[in-house]
Order: structure tokens, then C-alpha cells, then sequence
């Protein structure tokens, strides 16, 4: 996170994105915002790979009301059983007969199940390591992803697609086509420029709709990079009309805020 982003999260909430994440063998949009369950000791890490402004919520009180969950680590190995176990039941095959346009499935309610299954196991289902990607290019290489602890809220909004609703989504069903996008022919391989036509009207409904919102109350840390910064992020504060998606901010509020805020180097030199 940025300093930008971070002025505009406490404004705003979190807006939740499709956040392409690649799980088994396949690859999936998820509508999600991530979070980390790390102590201020192991932050200096973390701030190295995702940005030195951050802000830390009430787990307990924020975070579980929400319902947000923590996601669920697998050793992607060849050897190691529940991998092989789980690719072998969730593969392409499976995907394009739940998500294909020939309805294999006939049965609704067997459908019904199938997709809640999908969503709730492929959504909280993470690669114990692999690599971070910004912007279609590899940052960092075999990221140990198990040490962030990540907790993540998934809304519960439904993506209509060939006449399938869905949370998750498949990459291939957000790919361009030379036919009707409904028509699922081809594999992502063969033609894989994505639709950001449609990737875009997703996220904006997601941003219309499903705003993760916090009170000054549900804020531990707000972390700057500097020491120096803290004045003059007392002063934007102290200009709030709204914050964290609600309405209204209250004096009280923000002399709450003004405590909870702190440096990142000051963290590295304490800790």
C-alpha cells in the first residue's frame, strides 16, 4: 500500500477486487481484500513486499463480525498427497462441465452444491510458497506465503456467466473471444488476452456493493513510513468529513485516530 491508498482506504473502506490467484493447477478471479494476521515484530518483511503504509483493524471484534476468514495453506508437491488428491478432483475437465456452456450436470441442485463447494474450498485455498506478480511481472521468487497468515473477506456476490452464478471464477471465463464470450471454446492457453470490458464491470460492482467498512473504534495502527509524516497526517485527519465507508467522523474520532498513528522506521528500530 501506498501513501495515496492509504489516505483513500480511510476514507472510503476497502472496495474488494478480483484478485487473480493461481490455485492447484488453474487459475481463478477471486473477489476478495487481504489482510495479514502478523505481530508488529515481523512487519519489516511484509512492508518490503506489499509497501510501507499499512493499517492494522480489531481482529477479534472487526474482523470475525465481518466474516473474515483465514485461508487455508497446501504444499503444492508433487508428492505430497492432499495436492495430488485435490488436483485430481478439481481439474480442467471438472471446471469446463460446471462452467462449460454443454450442461453436464443436469441435476440443479447437484449444481447448486458443486459451485458452493468450489467457492468455498478454492477461495480460502492458498500455495503454501510461490511467487509475487505485480502487474503481469515477477517481483519476488518463491515468497514463503505461509508466513503472512493471510485472512481474507469474499463477498458473497454472485458473477452470472453463461447462466452460472458464481463467486469464483475461472480465468478462462474471463477471456476474450473471436465468438460470444458465452461460448466457451478453446483453452487460456490458445487465446489469452483477458476481457477487461467485462473484469472492469465486475470490480465496479463489487465497489458499488460490497464495501467492507470500519469506525475509528475498530482501528489499532495506522503506519506511516516516517516519523515526519505523522504531522502532517495528524492535519488530514483532523480535515475528515468521513471515514472508513461511514458518513460521519466526530472530533472524539479523530483524536482517537491521532493516537493509533505510527512509523514504520520507529517500528523496525523498537522491535
Amino acid at each position: 500500500m501506498n501513501y495515496n491508498s492509504l489516505k483513500n482506504i480511510l476514507i472510503t473502506g476497502f472496495y474488494p477486487k478480483l484478485s487473480l490467484e493461481k490455485i492447484l493447477n488453474n487459475e481463478y478471479y477471486i473477489p476478495l481484500v487481504s489482510f495479514c494476521d502478523i505481530p508488529l515484530s515481523e512487519i519489516n518483511e511484509h512492508s518490503q513486499d506489499y509497501g510501507k503504509y499499512l493499517i492494522g483493524l480489531d481482529k477479534e471484534k472487526w474482523g470475525k463480525n465481518n466474516n473474515i476468514n483465514p485461508v487455508h495453506y497446501i504444499i503444492c508437491e508433487n508428492n505430497n498427497e492432499l495436492y495430488n488428491d485435490l488436483n485430481n478432483s478439481i481439474n480442467q475437465d471438472l471446471l469446463e462441465k460446471i462452467y462449460g456452456k454443454n450442461k453436464t450436470i443436469r441435476n440443479r441442485k447437484e449444481e447448486l452444491i458443486s459451485l458452493t463447494l468450489l467457492d468455498n474450498i478454492l477461495g480460502y485455498l492458498k500455495e503454501e510458497k510461490g511467487n509475487i506478480i505485480k502487474n503481469g511481472k515477477v517481483i519476488r521468487k518463491n515468497k514463503m506465503f505461509y508466513y503472512e497468515r493471510e485472512w481474507r473477506y469474499i463477498p458473497k456476490v454472485e458473477y452470472d456467466v453463461i447462466g452460472r452464478k458464481s463467486i469464483i471464477l475461472p480465468k478462462f471465463l474471463l477471456l476474450e473471444r473471436k465468438t460470444n464470450i458465452k461460448q466457451l471454446k478453446g483453452t487460456a492457453t490458445e487465446i489469452p488476452k483477458e476481457d477487461t470490458k467485462l473484469k472492469d464491470g465486475y470490480n465496479n460492482r463489487l465497489k458499488e456493493n460490497h464495501v467492507l467498512k470500519f469506525s475509528p473504534t475498530d482501528v489499532k495502527y495506522i503506519i506511516v513510513e516516517k516519523e515526519r509524516q505523522i504531522p502532517r497526517f495528524i492535519n488530514y485527519l483532523s480535515k475528515l468529513n468521513q471515514f472508513g465507508g461511514n458518513a460521519n467522523i466526530t472530533i472524539e474520532d479523530k483524536k482517537l485516530l491521532f493516537s493509533r498513528l505510527m512509523s514504520l522506521n520507529n517500528i523496525k528500530n523498537d522491535f
